[in-house]
């Protein structure tokens, strides 16, 4: 007696579930075959953002080689005064002339020095190693000038005011940075 009076009931609930779920699922066919599978807002985003997005992180993890730094940290101390008003107040930097701070910062990033430690070093066979990295690396027919800039990319050189100097060198192997440190450090003192 109980299964016969509910029976109705739960066919009646079940088919306003099997209604409710139709209603949610929508199937329809697109007879138009110029028609859209994404909004042209969507398009946008895909294009500008994912696109190249998904190709910087593929290149970076499959193409671009390992880079290696080296970092090396320095002051720059006068051996002896020229005069007692520079013991007593650092006259000179107050008159505007450069520290010797200044100009061994000015000469780190100089051509004359990219030059020297390229003829010791070979700095154009040592950054163009990695043959399957056409972003990173040097092009090894490339100028003085070219080097240079190339060298300010994988050279930094941070100053303080207070006679600090840190350079951090990057290269394709961890030996490589360190012997362009080294002798960036032999030459600095």
């Amino acid at each position: 007696a109980w299964a016969g009076e509910w029976g109705p009931r739960w066919a009646d609930l079940g088919g306003h579930l099997w209604q409710e779920v139709r209603s949610l699922v929508r199937v329809t066919r697109i007879d138009k075959p110029e028609a859209m599978l994404v909004a042209p807002e969507q398009a946008f985003f895909l294009l500008v953002v994912v696109v190249p997005s998904a190709g910087t992180l593929w290149y970076l993890d499959a193409r671009a080689a390992d880079q290696y730094a080296s970092t090396v940290g320095f002051s720059v101390q006068r051996e002896e005064a020229s005069s007692p008003l520079e013991i007593l107040g650092g006259i000179t930097e107050i008159s505007g002339s450069s520290s010797d701070t200044d100009i061994l910062y000015e000469f780190l990033q100089s051509q004359r020095l990219v030059a020297e430690i390229d003829a010791e070093l070979d700095l154009r066979a040592i950054w163009s190693r990695p043959g399957n990295d056409p972003v990173f690396r040097f092009d090894p027919d490339g100028s003085i000038e070219d080097l240079v800039d190339y060298w300010s990319s994988m050279v930094a050189i941070h100053y303080s005011g207070s006679g600090m100097i840190e350079i951090r060198v990057l290269a394709f192997t961890p030996e490589d940075a360190l012997e362009i440190s080294t002798s960036l450090f032999r030459r600095a003192s």
